[in-house]
C-alpha cells in the first residue's frame, strides 16, 4: 500500500489547486522539503505530494494511478538523488518522462548538472541560489497554472454535469467506470466531478454539497461496498459517506439519478437507499449510452459551438484536471486540432506543451516550428485593415519568445532575418503611434540584433544597433515613461563590445555610466510595479488610439495573476489600484452611450 502524503499553504479544499509532486531521494526529501514547500506557495497556492515511506512495500500500480493526477514533477537534483539506488529517480522520475507530465528540475549540487544531462537527458535545470533563481521558479511554475478568468472560461464550455458518487476503497472500478463512461464521444465535453481519492482525513461537506448542487446528474458506482458501513472512532456502527450524505442530498434537491452496476449487489443490499431507480449495466456499452442519452438529455449530441476555442478550453480541462479526470493524451489531441484550425491561444499552449514535455514528449523543433507559425499569424494580422494598437503588442509578445527559442536553440542564423522582419513593423507602429510604448519595442529589436551580431563577431554592426537601443531607452527614460533598470542591460551590452573591440577609452565610460547608474536604483524594480506601470500607459495609449474597453482586460489579468501567485498587500494594492483605472474607464464609457451629465 503506498503511503502519500501532502503539504499545503491552508485549508481550502484542493481541486483548483495545482498539485506538484516532489520526487527527490529520501534523505533530500528530509533535508529540502520545507525550503521547497515555502519556495512554491510563495510562488502561487499548491499542493505538494511526496512518498510518506519511500522505503516501504508499495504498489506499484496504485502509485502510478496517483502521479497520473500530478500537474509538475519537481525534481530535487542531487548526487544522492544520482548515484544512489532510489525509487524516486527510477520509478516517479522515468513515469513522468514517459507519460509527458511536466518536470521541472532543481540543481542543489552544481557537481550533479552533468551527469544528471547524461542520465536524465538534455532538461532545462534551474540552478537554486542562482541570483534569478525564485524569479525563474514563480515563472516555470506559473506556465502550468490557470488564472481564474481562464477557468471561468474553461468550465463554461462544459455542455453537462455529472456528480460522481463512489465508495474510495473501490476507486479502481470507480476509474474504470468514468472511462466507460468516456468511451462515448458525447461525454468528452461533460464535466465529472469526483472526490478526489489522493485526500484523505478530509471535510469536504460544504464542497461536495456545492459541486453536487451545481450537478445535471447523479451517477452512483454500484460498487461491491457501496453499502458498506464504515466504524467510527467509537465504536459505532455507521452509514457510509455516500449512503448517509450523497444520496439523501441528491434525492432532496430532485437530482437526476443513474445507478451504473459495476458489481452484483443485491436488490436488498441497495435497499438502504430507498426507492433507488432502476440500475443500467456499465458494461453494457449501448444500455450505457442510452441511458447517459436519456438522462443528460438529447442535445448532449448537438454539435459544439465555436470549434476551435472549444477544443482548446476543453483540452485545457483534460490537461489540468478541470472537473474532469487527467488525461494528457486527450488533452494533446484537443489543443493541437484547436492550434491546426489557427487559434491563437491553442497555438501558443502548444509550443509550451512541446517546449516542457507537459503532456507530450519534450520536442524542441515542433516548439521553435509553432513558435515561428504563431508569429507568422500574428504578422500576417497587422498586414490588414483595422488592426489595433493591441495586435502590435501580440506581435512583439510572441516575436520576444521566438527570439528566445532562436537564441536557446541555437538557431542564430535565423534571428537576423526575423529582426529586419520585425523593424520593419516596429518602425510602422512608431510611425502609427509615436509614443514611448512603440518606442521600446523598437529600442527591444535593436537590443536583439544587437546581441546577435555579438554572436556572429560582427562588433561594428553590433554597436550601431546598441546604441541605437540605448538613444530610444534613454528617452523613454527622460520622459519618465521608464525606470534606470531598462538601461543596465544596453549599456552593459555596450560596454561588453567596446571591450571587444578593444577600445578601452569608451569601455570605461561605460563602466562609470554603470556605476553612477546603479548608486540611482534604491530596490529593484518588483514585477508588481512594472505590471502595473504597464498597464497604465498602455491603457493611456489605447485610449488615445480608440480602442475599446475589453483591450484592458489582457493588462489588467497581469495584475491578477500576479496577486494569485503571491497574494501579498502589495500585489493587492496593485490589483486594486488596477480595477479602479478599469471602472475610471468604464464609467467613461457609460457616459459616452448614455450620454450621461
Amino acid at each position: 500500500m503506498s503511503k502519500i502524503d501532502i503539504i499545503r499553504d491552508n485549508n481550502a479544499p484542493i481541486d483548483d489547486k495545482m498539485k506538484i509532486w516532489l520526487c527527490a531521494h529520501p534523505d533530500d526529501t528530509r533535508a529540502y522539503l520545507d525550503d521547497i514547500c515555502r519556495e512554491l506557495f510563495d510562488t502561487r497556492d499548491c499542493v505538494v505530494f511526496y512518498e510518506g515511506d519511500p522505503y516501504g512495500e508499495y504498489d506499484r500500480e496504485e502509485l502510478c494511478r496517483s502521479l497520473s493526477q500530478m500537474n509538475v514533477f519537481v525534481v530535487a537534483v542531487t548526487q544522492k538523488f544520482l548515484d544512489k539506488e532510489n525509487r524516486a529517480r527510477e520509478v516517479e522520475f522515468k513515469f513522468a518522462l514517459e507519460n509527458g507530465i511536466r518536470v521541472l528540475p532543481i540543481l542543489f549540487d552544481a557537481d550533479a548538472e552533468g551527469k544528471f544531462n547524461k542520465l536524465c537527458g538534455e532538461l532545462h535545470l534551474l540552478k537554486r541560489g542562482a541570483p534569478n533563481y525564485l524569479e525563474l521558479l514563480s515563472k516555470s511554475v506559473s506556465i502550468a497554472s490557470v488564472s481564474e478568468s481562464e477557468l471561468e472560461k474553461i468550465r463554461a464550455e462544459f455542455v453537462k454535469r455529472i456528480f460522481f458518487s463512489y465508495r474510495k476503497k473501490d476507486v479502481d472500478s470507480a476509474l474504470e467506470l468514468i472511462r466507460l463512461i468516456r468511451k462515448n464521444e458525447f461525454c468528452r465535453d461533460v464535466a465529472i466531478w469526483y472526490d478526489d481519492y489522493l485526500v484523505v482525513g478530509e471535510n469536504f461537506n460544504d464542497h461536495i454539497k456545492s459541486a453536487l448542487l451545481e450537478s445535471d446528474l447523479f451517477v452512483l458506482a454500484i460498487t461491491e461496498s457501496i453499502t458498506e458501513k464504515v466504524q467510527s472512532e467509537s465504536g459505532k456502527r455507521v452509514n457510509n459517506y455516500v449512503v448517509e450524505k450523497e444520496f439523501p442530498i441528491a434525492r432532496s434537491k430532485r437530482k437526476r439519478i443513474l445507478p451504473l452496476r459495476m458489481a452484483n449487489v443485491s436488490q436488498k443490499k441497495l435497499a438502504v437507499f430507498g426507492g433507488l431507480p432502476p440500475y443500467v449495466n456499465a458494461r453494457n456499452e449501448q444500455a450505457l449510452a442510452e441511458a447517459l442519452i436519456r438522462e443528460l438529455g438529447k442535445d448532449i449530441l448537438a454539435p459544439r459551438k465555436n470549434g476551435p476555442q472549444h477544443d482548446y478550453y476543453i483540452g485545457l480541462a483534460y490537461l489540468y484536471g478541470i472537473d474532469v479526470e487527467i488525461d494528457r493524451a486527450v488533452a494533446f489531441s484537443l489543443i493541437k486540432r484547436s492550434a491546426e484550425r489557427g487559434y491563437a491561444p491553442a497555438m501558443e499552449k502548444l509550443t509550451e506543451m512541446y517546449r516542457n514535455g507537459d503532456g507530450v514528449g519534450v520536442d524542441y523543433s515542433e516548439a521553435l516550428a509553432w513558435q515561428r507559425l504563431l508569429v507568422e499569424k500574428y504578422r500576417t494580422r497587422l498586414k490588414e485593415k483595422g488592426c489595433k494598437f493591441l495586435d502590435y503588442i501580440h506581435y512583439f509578445g510572441v516575436l520576444s519568445t521566438l527570439f528566445d527559442y532562436l537564441f536557446e536553440y541555437g538557431a542564430t542564423s535565423e534571428i537576423n532575418q526575423v529582426c529586419d522582419d520585425a523593424l520593419v513593423f516596429a518602425n510602422n507602429l512608431y510611425a502609427k503611434a509615436p509614443g514611448p510604448l512603440s518606442r521600446y519595442y523598437v529600442a527591444m529589436i535593436h537590443f536583439t540584433l544587437a546581441e546577435y551580431y555579438v554572436q556572429c563577431g560582427r562588433f561594428d554592426a553590433a554597436l550601431e544597433n546598441a546604441h541605437k537601443s540605448r538613444e530610444l531607452r534613454e528617452k523613454n527614460s527622460e520622459e519618465e515613461w521608464s525606470y534606470n533598470e531598462d538601461l543596465l542591460p544596453v549599456y552593459s551590452l555596450i560596454e561588453h563590445i567596446y571591450h571587444s573591440l578593444g577600445d578601452t577609452k569608451n569601455r570605461a565610460i561605460y563602466r562609470e555610466k554603470i556605476a553612477r547608474l546603479k548608486e540611482t536604483i534604491n530596490e529593484p524594480l518588483s514585477e508588481t510595479d512594472f505590471a502595473f506601470d504597464v498597464f497604465k500607459k498602455v491603457g493611456a495609449i489605447m485610449s488615445e488610439d480608440g480602442i475599446h474597453l475589453e483591450e484592458y482586460d489582457g493588462a489588467l489579468e497581469i495584475l491578477e495573476q500576479k496577486y494569485k501567485r503571491n497574494r501579498s498587500d502589495e500585489n493587492l494594492r496593485s490589483l486594486g489600484q488596477g480595477y479602479s483605472i478599469y471602472a475610471t474607464r468604464l464609467s467613461s464609457e457609460l457616459r459616452k452611450h448614455r450620454r450621461m451629465p
